[in-house]
């Protein structure tokens, strides 16, 4: 019964028609977007052949995020979110076509793939401040961790099966197919925006008063729990979470694979992020502690997994890598956005995205120069120390506090919150 009960809690935001359509756009446009972003950081290793490149380009494709993030955050929280997300689709879908075309010409260059990760960069500033604010405005709350789970699983499955098919077509047929599925896939979730119901759409937009940026930041500084869950996430943001740079450096540089031991890794772990997505949707309310938890086991799984001694132990560590990636993510996400106000979420997503993505910038081109120094094997395990250190000193913050759960934007004590159903 127990595990029905969480099953249950799992999926129940499905059960809303408007997130069911928006759940299954997202799927097949992030599939697209993951055979794309295979496609370029393959390629930028097959021109250059150095993590330094490789880094340089993660750098671009996180600069908006930190430039744009804050701006962006305020814009989801004054405009529709429903019209953001269709331009910021349309946007990307159009950017994919024109690196296909390029691509088909023979006209790609080490230079447009860099151009290529600053448009997805743009893209991605305003879709990831806008979409989980926009998931809380078609669930109501007490599904909100289910629905940023399965938000999450999004990303997941389409990681597991876009990087998987992704590594089999370069190899087979080049990567030109990759950027033209990537641009077909966005027409889907556009079709999915179009048809959702706007009388069962939650309206959370400020009006009547400016939107500052400056609020966003005061909400979180006044409310401890956002405050210690955006400071890990800036941490592990920096240094951990740069798989698409470590991952496919040790495959290539370290073990000196091809693509399709790098499709295989991405396969592991893709696996493992639906699972963690999954999992996490079943929590009933997590607090600050199951944050700590989660980036203390996502260190783990890092550095053992940087450490494996052959390919093939490297490939199925990836696994858990990716549950304890998805959890930890999710988490936080769920922690931050129970905590926030409604007309505060859109500011306190972008501000999450700026803390885990925006300093990806620095984070990259320091795992670019580490990978060169003391090889891809060691820097990935170093990333990894990383998030075991911010884990336990989160942990160790959360420990001399009162255990508390967030409910409705609200801090409460356990002891006094209703039970789990």
């Amino acid at each position: 019964m127990a595990t029905q009960r969480a099953v249950a809690r799992s999926v129940a935001a499905l059960g809303e028609a408007n997130f069911r359509r928006y759940f299954a756009g997202q799927l097949v446009s992030t599939l697209g977007t993951w055979m794309q972003l295979t496609a370029q950081v393959w390629l930028v290793l097959e021109i250059t052949n150095s993590g330094r490149a490789l880094g340089l380009a993660s750098s671009l494709q996180f600069i908006p995020a930190l430039v744009l993030g804050a701006w962006a955050g305020a814009v989801a929280d004054r405009v529709d979110n429903r019209r953001l997300l269709i331009a910021t689709n349309a946007f990307a879908g159009l950017s994919a076509l024109g690196l296909g075309l390029l691509s088909t010409s023979g006209s790609l260059t080490i230079g447009w793939l860099y151009v290529a990760a600053f448009s997805i960069g743009i893209s991605n500033a305003f879709d990831r401040s806008a979409g989980p604010a926009f998931v809380t405005s078609l669930v109501p709350i007490e599904q909100l961790s289910s629905a940023i789970g399965l938000y999450s699983v999004t990303t997941s499955a389409s990681r597991m099966i876009g990087i998987a098919v992704g590594g089999v077509l370069i190899a087979s047929s080049g990567a030109t197919t990759c950027f033209f599925i990537n641009a077909g896939s966005y027409v889907l979730v556009l079709i999915g925006l179009l048809s959702l119901r706007k009388d069962r759409i939650t309206e959370r937009r400020v009006t009547g008063r400016p939107v500052r940026i400056r609020d966003g930041i005061d909400h979180v500084r006044s409310k401890p729990v956002l405050l210690r869950t955006l400071v890990t996430m800036v941490c592990v943001g920096m240094f951990t979470m740069n798989f698409m740079i470590t991952v496919p450096a040790v495959v290539k540089l370290g073990f000196h694979a091809d693509a399709k031991w790098f499709g295989l890794a991405e396969l592991f772990s893709g696996a493992g992020s639906t699972a963690g997505g999954l999992i996490v949707g079943a929590f009933h309310r997590p607090t600050a502690r199951t944050v700590g938890l989660a980036a203390l086991a996502l260190g783990t799984a890092t550095v053992l997994t940087g450490v494996a001694p052959f390919l093939l132990l490297f490939c199925i560590l990836m696994f858990a890598v990716g549950i304890t990636a998805t959890g930890y993510m999710t988490t936080s996400m769920t922690v931050a956005q129970s905590a926030a106000a409604p007309e505060m979420r859109g500011r306190v997503a972008a501000l999450l995205v700026m803390a885990n993505q925006g300093t990806t910038p620095v984070g990259a081109l320091a795992m670019g120069f580490l990978m060169s120094s003391i090889g891809a094997h060691a820097a990935m395990a170093l990333s990894g120390a990383t998030a075991i250190v911010a884990g336990g000193v989160l942990l160790a913050v959360e420990a001399r506090r009162p255990s508390r759960r967030v409910i409705d934007g609200l801090e409460v004590p356990v002891h006094l919150d209703a039970p789990a159903t």
